[in-house]
């Protein structure tokens, strides 16, 4: 497995981001999230730390029916 860090911040003017644009955080989000996708060598999704923690929850729950 390789490791691959990115140090300090990226910067937004680095990726053509206009920082008067009222909107521009959810470009920059989503330029991370390529940059992290590619590096990983994974398929982003459009779940987040919510649809993941609701999952989870599910998850353990029919696990425990399993196990049980």
């Amino acid at each position: 497995m390789e490791i691959i860090e990115i140090e300090g911040k990226i910067d937004p003017k680095k990726l053509g981001i206009n920082l008067d644009d009222p909107e521009a955080w959810k470009i920059y989000a989503e330029k991370v999230r390529d940059i992290i996708s590619e590096c990983a060598g994974i398929p982003k999704t459009q779940y987040g730390y919510r649809n993941w923690k609701t999952f989870e929850k599910h998850f353990y729950k029919e696990l425990a029916k399993l196990d049980g």
